[in-house]
C-alpha cells in the first residue's frame, strides 16, 4: 500500500484513498502485530496516507465533491 500511494501522490496533484474491507482484514495469525485488529489497522492506514499526502477527508475539487466514506459491509446484513 505504502508503494502504491507513493506512486500515485508523486504523479497527481491530488490522490484520495478510502481503506475498504480488505485493507483492513487481519489475518488471525496477527494477533501480535500492531494493527492486530481492523480499527488499529485503520489508524494505521489513515496515518500512511496523512504522511504520503494521500487525502482521505472530504473536500472539493473544482465544483466536484470528493465524500470518503468508511464503511463496512457484512454479508449477513443482505436482504
Amino acid at each position: 500500500l505504502d508503494e502504491t500511494l507513493r506512486t500515485l501522490a508523486s504523479r497527481f496533484a491530488r490522490v484520495f484513498f478510502v481503506p475498504g474491507n480488505h485493507e483492513l482484514w487481519c489475518q488471525p495469525e496477527a494477533h501480535s502485530a500492531p494493527t492486530a485488529d481492523s480499527l488499529a489497522k485503520f489508524d494505521a492506514v489513515l496515518a500512511l496516507c496523512a504522511a504520503r499526502g494521500v487525502e482521505t477527508a472530504p473536500a472539493l475539487v473544482g465544483h466536484v465533491a470528493v465524500v470518503p466514506l468508511f464503511s463496512w459491509y457484512d454479508q449477513s446484513l443482505a436482504l
